[in-house]
């Protein structure tokens, strides 16, 4: 099976969630899978690259071109609406590989959703995070209480706590996509 995995960090860049995906990724491709990846750009990383079979495509995303004062240089996430270069990458990588699965993990799966309807792909999203109802990603207001729910004034000036200059956009993008709401999402608890 062709599986394409969206993933906004991949190794050398480590994390948990990176970690999950570097070895879900190998375990797939030990399993007689045509598994690559499709991350952004991180520092000197080739564009293109093969883990052990496992091919990379490393790419810079809009928002990355942004410069530093919007984004952080250390970590630069996707962003929680789709993203011009993130969406022609992958449109070429479909075009291209024909993956009969496409497996989103973190804000990624926002550049993958318009493609979807043209796309012969299952789709599959692993939720690591509160990544999909909260822009800061952990459901707590300001860092502090457990948050009750979004309102615009609040999860501005929360997200601009937590992100700085980037908060409003971030904000933005994660309360228009839950007003699209989840009506034909399913999800399924992860099974041990």
């Amino acid at each position: 099976m062709r599986i394409l995995m969206l993933a906004q960090f991949y190794p050398p860049v480590i994390g948990g969630e990176e970690q999950h995906v570097h070895s879900l990724c190998h375990a797939l491709y030990e399993r007689g899978h045509d598994v690559s990846v499709i991350t952004l750009a991180h520092g000197d990383l080739p564009a293109k690259d093969n883990d052990n079979g496992v091919r990379i495509s490393r790419i810079k995303s809009t928002t990355q071109r942004g410069g530093t004062a919007v984004f952080q240089t250390s970590r630069r996430h996707a962003p929680p609406f789709p993203d011009p270069a993130v969406v022609s990458a992958i449109q070429a990588h479909l075009t291209a590989e024909q993956p009969q699965i496409v497996h989103g993990h973190n804000w990624m799966l926002h550049s993958f959703i318009p493609l979807k309807a043209r796309s012969n792909a299952k789709f599959v999203v692993s939720l690591h995070d509160y990544s999909l109802r909260c822009s800061t990603k952990k459901l707590m207001y300001m860092g502090e209480t457990v948050c009750d729910g979004p309102r615009l004034d609040k999860c501005f000036s929360c997200a601009s706590n937590h992100f700085g200059l980037k908060g409003p956009p971030v904000a933005g993008g994660k309360l228009v996509d839950g007003l699209r709401g989840t009506r034909r999402r399913r999800y399924v608890p992860a099974c041990e």
